[in-house]
């Protein structure tokens, strides 16, 4: 695109933690920002279960793997305006690939890049990111490791609801000591966050929209939206960032 003053200038980031432990579910950011003057219409299906996304992930075993969604949920067309200065955020679960197979298979450095159709005539690529994969630390946090290999918890975990025999393990995981795993495994439970106050505001937003597509009517989703907004009385505050991710709306980029 051009970057003539005026012009709308869209980008694609993509953010994941760089260190995580094979015992965590890893909850990445995607971001369209307008980096231009006017405002532009973009798709808003930032989630890989809707189909403008897409993410692949290479690992230290030189294979390259889709990151993907259990099952087929195109949600039809969603578009935003997207201000000149404004960012719109989602989550993204970067758990499985579209077969439901494990997408670390090991400790190691990943290479992450991803593509996003903001409309039908333009793809945008974000900029790769590397991430580092650690061993999980203790006897309980292997256990916790094992189980986001098996694939009733997995597809469990993407459906944001318990299904097969993964009631146990997701149990376990709701005790991880990594707030994003423990939250991810409560939805999956039908658990709603005990209080919305024992985690960075963006960081559960994130959880949330990844596995609950904004905007969503899930009490779970808006009762947490409830919280932030009341708290979201400056522009551009982490409340209000995470308050606009809930709703799948624009936030003014900081």
């Amino acid at each position: 695109m051009s970057t003539d003053p005026g012009t709308p200038t869209v980008t694609l980031t993509l953010g994941v933690p760089p260190v995580w432990s094979l015992d965590e579910v890893l909850i990445g950011t995607i971001t369209l920002t307008n980096t231009g003057q006017d405002p532009v219409m973009v798709s808003s299906r930032l989630t890989l279960a809707e189909g403008d996304l897409a993410v692949e992930v290479t690992g230290p075993d030189g294979r390259t793997r889709a990151a993907g969604w259990p099952w087929s949920a195109d949600s039809g067309l969603r578009e935003v305006t997207l201000p000149g200065g404004h960012a719109l955020e989602c989550g993204v679960l970067l758990l499985c690939t579209r077969s439901s197979q494990p997408l670390f298979p090991g400790v190691g450095e990943y290479v992450f890049t991803a593509r996003f159709s903001i409309d039908a005539q333009t793809m945008l690529d974000a900029p790769a990111v590397r991430a580092v994969a650690e061993p999980a630390s203790d006897d309980p946090a292997r256990a916790r490791a094992r189980d986001l290999t098996d694939r009733d918890v997995i597809q469990s975990l993407a459906a944001s609801g318990e299904l097969g025999a993964a009631g146990p393990a997701l149990s376990r995981l709701s005790g991880s000591p990594h707030p994003s795993t423990a939250l991810a495994a409560d939805l999956a439970r039908g658990i709603a966050p005990a209080s919305t106050d024992r985690m960075d505001p963006v960081e559960l937003a994130a959880v949330m929209t990844a596995v609950l597509p904004p905007p969503t009517l899930d009490p779970r989703a808006t009762a947490a939206m409830d919280h932030l907004i009341a708290g979201a009385r400056l522009p551009g505050n982490a409340q209000a960032r995470a308050a606009a991710m809930l709703a799948g709306l624009p936030h003014l980029q900081a």
